[in-house]
């Protein structure tokens, strides 16, 4: 145990307030995905890209329909923006449920954990880069030294890079056109 002990230490010895925030929200993302399971965690996230696409796509579309609640243009594509989402969310919410019940039949529980566990750890990642670009655009670079500081930094910076080339490719790409095409060409048969 003092080796484990040792080698525990050695790897934690350079962290800051900041690294030991990272590790928290890894291991609480860890044992979240564990508890709650594969399914309901791919469910979950499923839910939360679902509600981020369909309201980013939809929400003019029923801001227009909110004429009769406000005026602003604004405050009614806000309104239809968080409807969808919330909307979405609950959705995938109940079926998250549905699922978790069948998934808890025997042969699937143990796979069905650990895979959860990997699958929350994963979103823990991108949660800490979120919190991370978050927290560089709002404070000042004069006040960021514990964020730049961080052991893990150049990590979660490497990770943040590779991810955000893919995010950016994916955002150019017209959705709605994309899937009319799909729909439309005998690919899909």
């Amino acid at each position: 145990m003092n080796e484990i002990e040792q080698q525990l230490n050695g790897a934690t010895s350079g962290f800051n307030g900041f690294d030991w925030f990272i590790a928290l929200v890894l291991f609480i993302s860890l044992l979240v995905g564990l508890y709650r399971g594969f399914g309901r965690e791919i469910l979950s996230l499923a839910g939360w890209l679902c509600a981020f696409i369909g309201a980013n796509l939809l929400a003019q579309s029923l801001a227009n329909s909110l004429t009769v609640i406000t005026d602003s243009e604004t405050l009614r594509y806000l309104m239809g923006w968080a409807l969808i989402f919330v909307g979405v969310l609950a959705i995938f919410s109940v079926l998250g449920r549905l699922m978790a019940r069948q998934m808890r039949q025997p042969g699937f529980n143990l796979g069905n954990r650990i895979l959860g566990g990997v699958f929350g750890l994963l979103r823990g990642v991108v949660f800490v880069i979120v919190a991370t670009f978050v927290l560089r655009s709002v404070v000042p670079n004069s006040e960021q030294d514990l964020v730049n500081r961080s052991a893990l930094m150049p990590t979660i910076d490497e990770i943040s890079t590779e991810l955000g080339g893919h995010t950016a490719e994916l955002l150019k790409a017209e959705p709605v056109e994309q899937i009319e095409e799909t729909l439309e060409s005998a690919e899909m048969i």
